[in-house]
């Protein structure tokens, strides 16, 4: 005779969803023999047991490794997509800091801006194409080193020094026996005033008034500069033309340009 106590747990079992071979293997567990298990079961089939009425525990479920493996790389893979969206959505929606420039101060009412021009010499390959000229000529009250200030009327005080810059280009080099190159070129300078040379004026030199060098073919630049000083001491008020004459040795090429400037 099956014992009931299996039977009601049998029955109990059955009405919460396992089967039967689940429930057997809960019972095989517990020490049942076969033919215990067999005759219970064989009598839970036509005995009614009450859901509340329970003498064992609910048989053991097997756990699915599989299916926690794949929700676990399922919420994962989510969380890594939210948090990179995040990152993104505040890198490209950031505020764009613009540098603000500060404004220079105000000249006074009435006073000109003198703009200060960068002269810098042309270094690099050598151009043997260019055309011997002279690229440029201004007069001005300031020039050191490669820098000068432009001064648009090109109007001077009696007895202010008046500075030329002179700038050329197209100089030809003379190909030494040793390999190496010889450029030579000087300037000269006459000055008119009111159409009239003007004998009296004297021009102090600087040292780069005449170009006479040898050099490597790698050293060879594209233009050289010239820079002379008029004495205001020997100015009378009018209006001067200085014409600057740049010689090429090498060619016997002459370059020539004429600047304006006026002594008040």
């Amino acid at each position: 005779m099956a014992d009931q106590r299996i039977v009601h747990y049998i029955r109990q079992e059955l009405n919460e969803g396992f089967t039967r071979e689940q429930i057997a293997n809960a019972l095989r567990m517990q020490g049942y023999s076969e033919k215990d298990i067999a005759d219970a079961i064989a009598a839970a089939s036509t005995v009614k047991v009450p859901k509340h009425f329970r003498m064992m525990p609910h048989p053991v479920r097997r756990i699915n490794f599989f299916y926690h493996r794949n929700l676990i790389i399922g919420v994962s893979t989510v969380m890594v997509v939210v948090v990179l969206g995040v990152f993104l959505a505040t890198y490209f929606t950031r505020p764009v800091v613009v540098p603000v420039t500060p404004k220079p101060p105000a000249l006074p009412e009435g006073e000109e801006k003198t703009p200060v021009v960068e002269k810098p010499m042309l270094f690099g390959s050598y151009d043997p194409m260019l055309l011997f000229l002279i690229s440029e000529l201004d007069s001005s009250d300031y020039v050191e080193d490669y820098t000068y200030e432009y001064k648009p009327k090109n109007e001077f005080r009696l007895g202010e020094d008046v500075y030329l810059y002179v700038k050329v280009q197209g100089f030809k080099y003379e190909l030494q026996d040793d390999g190496r190159y010889h450029v030579n070129i000087y300037e000269s300078i006459e000055t008119k005033k009111d159409g009239e040379v003007v004998s009296l004026l004297t021009i102090d030199e600087l040292p780069d008034s005449r170009i006479n060098n040898i050099v490597e073919d790698y050293e060879r630049k594209n233009e050289f500069e010239f820079r002379n000083i008029l004495r205001g001491r020997l100015f009378e008020p009018g209006d001067y033309d200085v014409t600057v004459k740049i010689h090429d040795d090498v060619t016997g090429d002459v370059a020539e340009r004429t600047v304006r400037f006026s002594v008040r």
